[in-house]
């Protein structure tokens, strides 16, 4: 009986740990490829949503020294915070950069400027950046061997199917990729399992088969065996208001291991 409701208590734990990637983490961080020059990488579009907390934008700059200053929101529904101001020197390419991060938070929807100075010395740059804080998702349903899918019908019982996105209008896909668990992998937990799988792109409306490797490594470098196998299905597509690609999707779980 312990075991069972120890089983459960997992199971419900990776459930809340999978909804809380992926309706926070993906929109969290919006991260700027970094180059050369101050203009190529500072975003002039992004997005969020309204009553969200824990959002920001990014600016990473291959030079180092580079700080903000004279944040300002023109609108007092959109509060800002320079919530990280990092110079550090990248042992990979033996370059010293810097990190900048802007934490924001909109009252309500709407289309926002936001202006701040990037400062180095005696060198000011000002910038000016678009925030659309629209609720709207990205994808309008999920559809897994001829059913729909969604938060509340995750835990499927066919072992393969076709795996369908459908967008919302405006929004474009533009890849999906699959990402299963590994019986050999170590990891500490699932979210870094995911993050260090490369997974398997796929055409919408492809015929996939579910993984049925339920292992996995807990904190302790020991092995798990789950009641559940998890088949994720990561999402990238181009945003409808900044033009931005982002990341979404969904995990599918199939039982694999039960005492009856």
């Amino acid at each position: 009986m312990n075991k069972v409701v120890s089983a459960i208590k997992r199971f419900a734990a990776l459930v809340l740990v999978f909804a809380f990637m992926f309706s926070v983490v993906p929109s969290l961080s919006i991260n700027v490829k970094a180059a050369d020059t101050v203009k190529d990488v500072i975003p002039t579009k992004v997005r969020t949503q309204a009553r969200m907390v824990s959002r920001e934008f990014s600016i990473n700059i291959v030079e180092g020294g580079y700080k903000i200053a004279n944040l300002k929101s023109y609108n007092k529904n959109l509060k800002v915070y320079v919530t990280q101001q990092h110079n550090y020197s990248d042992t990979a390419s033996d370059k010293y950069k810097s990190q900048l991060k802007v934490g924001m938070y909109a009252l309500k929807e709407g289309k926002y400027k936001v202006t701040f100075n990037l400062v180095k010395g005696n060198k000011k740059t000002k910038r000016t950046v678009t925030v659309f804080a629209y609720n709207d998702e990205p994808v309008k349903r999920y559809k897994f061997a001829g059913k729909t899918v969604d938060d509340d019908s995750r835990m499927v019982t066919a072992d393969a199917g076709n795996f369908k996105v459908i967008m919302n209008k405006g929004y474009k896909l533009k890849s999906i990729r699959v990402i299963t668990n590994v019986q050999d992998s170590y990891f500490k937990d699932w979210y870094s399992m995911w993050q260090n799988q490369p997974g398997v792109y796929i055409k919408n409306g492809q015929y996939v088969s579910l993984s049925k490797i339920a292992r996995r490594c807990n904190h302790s470098g020991e092995y798990e065996n789950e009641m559940v196998a998890g088949t994720f299905f990561k999402v990238t597509y181009i945003d409808k208001y900044s033009k931005e690609e982002k990341e979404t999707g969904i995990t599918l779980y199939k039982m694999v291991n039960s005492a009856n």
